[in-house]
């Protein structure tokens, strides 16, 4: 027979319900395949649960048909068919005492004697002994074993299936609050554009330049301006940062600049010289309080390539050493190839010799004010080697070698990271700081005013 179950309708099993839920309603069934893989992990195990359930209970299912479903005439259920007379499944004999119609069974169903207390069929059908074999006594089952891995309770897998409901929540609430974090500093980005605009259009509406007002309003970006455009050039805080601060900055009457922390200054009064400032009075010079004085050395020509002494040089060394003076000296450099910068070096080593050099020895590396220099069209990288390579060969001779250069040349010509071992002496005209990398000597004017000397001269502080 094919019905198992007493109203005659096959028993559908779980695993077919849900068949049926998925094909009926696609969308609310597969909605666990969007809950995170643990989810999806244990609703899977419960489901492997119910389809072992349903297999288990159409087993039983089938064996009770086959003990119990025998009709009137004697057919029990599934096997050969025996008389009430006494001929049972399989041909043992049936005790009249049997259930009618029902198969007796003593450990294996298909072939064995039969009798009254053996374990066969109750009256309502029901069985009383083993379901395959072996011996039970009356009224007892065998424990059902669910699934390879022994018994596991529902109560569990739903607790399971609940804490995974709960951790899919958090889930969700942690991807929710991200999303409204991510929204909220986009608003707020928003209102920082507007309120930069605001201010810019306020800057240059009281008539504050655009260079000024562009770095005024990106703060965290060097502004730049070159061939007819703005450079962005954001800050690299992986270098040396310098910590000056333009309140720290005081003018004096002479247009000296001194910079101090608390009551102390801790700077010290320097100028750098060459052939241009002429005859230059140094005793008059170190009355006025100069205490550096970083004179040109040499110079290579930015057309020709040709070393040039500074004929100004030899005077101005034993002038500032015989009054009291530090002595340092600078190379304006035009080398474009590596024998070039040997070349300057070696011509650097034999005028400085005769001198108790105190101060830096400086390469010059700011491009020619023409902008026609041979060495202001070769690539950033190529420079940085050159300098670089330059203050090896000065420190290799004994002497403390330093980097002179303007921001353009700084941003847009070298590559600081190549040269952060080395210390600069950097060139701007006004104490807002706004170039951000460390500098050892700070050129503050190019139009100072020193007693024993006709005409402007660079004034620098030295820290």
């Amino acid at each position: 027979m094919s019905d198992n179950t007493p109203t005659g309708r096959p028993q559908r099993s779980r695993a077919a319900s849900r068949a049926s839920q998925r094909r009926q309603d696609p969308d609310t069934f597969d909605a666990r395949t969007r809950l995170s893989p643990d989810l999806r992990a244990i609703d899977g195990g419960i489901s492997d649960l119910d389809m072992e359930d349903d297999a288990v209970s159409s087993m039983n299912n089938s064996n009770i048909s086959r003990y119990a479903s025998g009709d009137a005439s004697g057919n029990a259920g599934g096997y050969a068919p025996g008389s009430v007379s006494g001929n049972a499944a399989g041909g043992a004999p049936v005790n009249d005492s049997s259930a009618a119609g029902g198969a007796a069974g003593s450990g294996n169903a298909r072939n064995a004697n039969s009798s009254p207390n053996s374990g066969g069929v109750n009256p309502a059908g029901s069985p009383q002994g083993t379901e395959r074999g072996g011996s039970a006594s009356r009224g007892q089952k065998r424990p059902v074993r669910r699934g390879r891995m022994g018994y596991f309770p529902k109560e569990a897998a739903l607790a399971l299936l609940f804490a995974g409901i709960v951790l899919g929540a958090l889930v969700t609430f942690g991807v929710t609050k991200a999303g409204e974090e991510k929204r909220i500093r986009k608003a707020v980005e928003e209102r920082s554009d507007e309120t930069r605009m605001n201010q810019m259009r306020e800057s240059l509406s009281e008539g504050t330049s655009v260079m000024t007002t562009l770095r005024k309003a990106y703060t965290d970006e060097l502004v730049m301006y070159k061939d007819n455009k703005y450079i962005f050039l954001p800050i690299d805080r992986e270098l040396k940062l310098h910590d000056f601060h333009s309140e720290n900055v005081t003018e004096l009457s002479s247009g000296e600049w001194k910079y101090t922390e608390g009551k102390k200054v801790i700077s010290r009064k320097g100028i750098d010289v060459s052939s241009h400032q002429g005859d230059i009075d140094w005793k008059k010079v170190a009355s006025d309080g100069v205490e550096y004085a970083i004179v040109r050395a040499m110079y290579r020509g930015y057309g020709s390539g040709k070393l040039v002494e500074d004929e100004k040089f030899k005077d101005n060394a034993n002038g500032a050493v015989e009054n009291g003076i530090t002595l340092g000296a600078y190379v304006f450099t035009q080398a474009i190839t590596r024998k070039e910068v040997e070349e300057e070096v070696e011509m650097l080593k034999k005028l400085l010799e005769p001198y108790e050099i105190g101060g830096p020895v400086v390469v010059d590396v700011e491009k020619t004010a023409e902008g026609d220099g041979r060495m202001d069209n070769i690539d950033p990288k190529l420079r940085t080697e050159l300098v670089g390579y330059f203050c090896e060969l000065v420190k290799e001779a004994g002497y403390h070698p330093m980097i002179y250069f303007n921001i353009e040349t700084a941003l847009l010509m070298l590559d600081l990271k190549e040269l952060e071992p080395y210390e600069k002496w950097f060139a701007t005209y006004n104490h807002d700081f706004y170039y951000p990398y460390d500098y050892s000597v700070w050129q503050y004017s190019d139009k100072g005013r020193v007693d024993g000397i006709d005409g402007d001269v660079d004034l620098d502080l030295i820290f």
